[in-house]
């Protein structure tokens, strides 16, 4: 008896050693079981097919039009089976792509008297409601896409409104047409079209060019309504008869706004020395006027360069405007069946002349142009032209900050009385060959900055003086500021000086 109760105590704990082995089995699969693993996102059939599109340019499906209106769209990205399918461009292969919308896909509308679209992705509005544009392709029709469109207003009662209607303007010159108001018109946009392009070109923007005298007229057209138009008139004359008051009677005459002009040489606007203070002389050709700012001293053309180099660069460029051409202008013609005249110089080499009047210097010297009638060759007029070999800039030490100074009172001389900090020489006036190298230096306030010998300067006083540079023969002139403070002295735009 005692046997058999020992085997059931073990067999009762054995039993209970199992339940409880089941009970961790179950918890443990429990817990695995709570376990998020993630599993691949499963592509769905709209995902896997489909059509994208562009509106206007942008990534849509949408568009809101007034009735009258259109919109081309354009196919976005295709995808059949979530393969993409390439529309344009290349293959792996290098084979161009000869994807063709129009034979390739079917374009449906949902209700043509809302919308009707065509095989070329043009949608027309025609009445007020919404419909469903659906493009689909020939060889999968579960490779589509919609694009809901929305009529919302009857046919509207469009209108373009310019800020100006028309233009004078002398050949080369530009204007622009501007859009003062659109209305009844979903999109803002417009294009712009010239009705002779010979005589005047308009850009993508409005902006006209004249070419040559006659009128043009450009058209503002909205880009989604063909209808609303609207019209603005240029007139391109010549430039030296855009101002001219004209009489056919009265005595016969012409008169010139001006009769004389001083140029300097076209060759003083396309070289300039790029090397100073003792290094070697070289140049700078003409189509390096951009990259006039270098550091000449290190010799390493991709250095930062000096400020000075640049402001001698604008200074070229604006006195170019100035000096390195003319445009002779008629005031009034009296007594001549026409406007139209001649131009002859008397002297080529030294300055020519085109149909228009424009003048271009060639080398020192003078020379007469005659202005000539064509109705009547009896009558004319003169304009002398002086070329000189002018200062057409400066290349300097455009200091920023001088350091104050004290002065030193046992100096015998001027220049010993401050360190100058020389500002100018002599070698530095451009072009080389300039008639006339002198020039000034000067200060607004000599209490300030000191300026020694038209050359340099020291700061004797705190505070923000003018610094200006003009050359003796009066045609270049430049002006800056530069502060005197206790911080050290600096040029250019980083590197100091110390004290």
């Amino acid at each position: 008896m005692r046997e058999r109760g020992r085997k059931n105590r073990t067999s009762a704990t054995m039993l209970a050693g199992w339940k409880k082995a089941v009970v961790l089995m179950l918890a443990l699969i429990m817990c695995i079981s709570s376990i998020v693993v993630p599993q691949p996102e499963e592509v769905s059939a709209k995902a896997a097919n489909r059509i994208d599109f562009k509106i206007n340019g942008k990534a849509g499906s949408k568009v809101t039009l007034y009735a009258g209106e259109y919109v081309k769209f354009t196919i976005d990205g295709m995808w059949q089976n979530g393969d993409y399918i390439q529309t344009s461009g290349t293959n792996a292969y290098g084979d161009k792509i000869n994807f063709k919308p129009s034979k390739e896909l079917k374009f449906k509308s949902s209700n043509n008297a809302v919308a009707t679209v065509t095989n070329k992705g043009v949608i027309t509005a025609k009445k007020k409601g919404t419909c469903k544009i659906t493009v689909t392709s020939i060889y999968n029709a579960k490779v589509k896409g919609t694009i809901k469109v929305t009529v919302s207003k009857k046919k509207q009662n469009t209108k373009i409104t310019l800020e100006k209607k028309k233009a004078t303007i002398a050949v080369g010159n530009t204007t622009t047409v501007k859009v003062k108001s659109l209305k009844g018109i979903s999109a803002k946009g417009v294009k712009f079209a010239s009705s002779n392009k010979k005589v005047a070109t308009v850009s993508s923007k409005g902006k006209v060019t004249a070419k040559k005298a006659g009128t043009a007229t450009i058209t503002v057209t909205s880009v989604v309504n063909k209808k609303a138009v609207a019209k603005f008139k240029v007139t391109v004359k010549n430039p030296d008869t855009i101002n001219t008051n004209y009489t056919p009677t009265g005595k016969k005459k012409i008169v010139l706004d001006e009769t004389s002009v001083t140029l300097a040489p076209e060759s003083s606007f396309d070289k300039m020395p790029r090397a100073v203070d003792g290094m070697p002389d070289a140049v700078f050709d003409a189509g390096e006027i951009a990259a006039y700012a270098r550091n000449p001293l290190d010799g390493d053309a991709d250095d930062p360069g000096r400020k000075y180099y640049v402001v001698c660069a604008k200074m070229l460029i604006s006195n170019k405007k100035k000096y390195g051409t003319a445009q002779i202008k008629i005031k009034s013609m009296t007594g001549l069946k026409s406007r139209e005249v001649t131009y002859k110089s008397s002297n080529k080499s030294v300055a020519s002349v085109s149909s228009t009047g424009k003048v271009t210097p060639k080398k020192a010297g003078t020379a007469v142009i005659t202005v000539t009638s064509k109705a009547d060759k009896s009558v004319s007029a003169t304009y002398t032209v002086t070329v000189r070999k002018l200062v057409t800039a400066f290349q300097f030490e455009m200091y920023t900050n001088l350091k104050k100074q004290d002065p030193d009172l046992d100096a015998r001389y001027e220049d010993d009385v401050y360190d100058y900090r020389v500002v100018m020489l002599t070698r530095d006036v451009l072009p080389l060959n300039a008639a006339d190298k002198n020039f000034t230096l000067t200060s607004s306030d000599e209490s300030i900055i000191k300026v020694y010998d038209d050359s340099a300067v020291a700061g004797v006083g705190y505070g923000t003086a003018t610094l200006t540079l003009k050359s003796a023969d009066g045609f270049c002139k430049y002006s800056w500021k530069c502060t005197v403070t206790d911080k050290e002295t600096t040029c250019w735009y980083t590197m100091g000086y110390g004290d």
